[in-house]
């Protein structure tokens, strides 16, 4: 659901991350999720809850990964 085009999109909602998971970047990652989990580490504001999302942009992306 994260993408870089929504947290564009929704950046004036994020918050700053008291607690990072890790500095490393996983490794599974595929090279697009790589950027933008590098860009949210180095963010001021890299948190972007589900929460602060519109429903409608969540139920599509619930949807268009179950249909996939």
């Amino acid at each position: 659901m994260m993408t870089a085009e929504v947290f564009e999109q929704f950046a004036h909602r994020a918050v700053s991350e008291p607690v990072v998971a890790s500095t490393e970047v996983p490794a599974a990652l595929k090279q697009s999720e790589k950027l933008l989990y590098e860009q949210l580490l180095n963010a001021k504001c890299g948190r972007l809850e589900q929460e602060f999302l519109p429903d409608e942009l969540i139920r599509e992306s619930i949807l268009n990964w179950a249909n996939r």
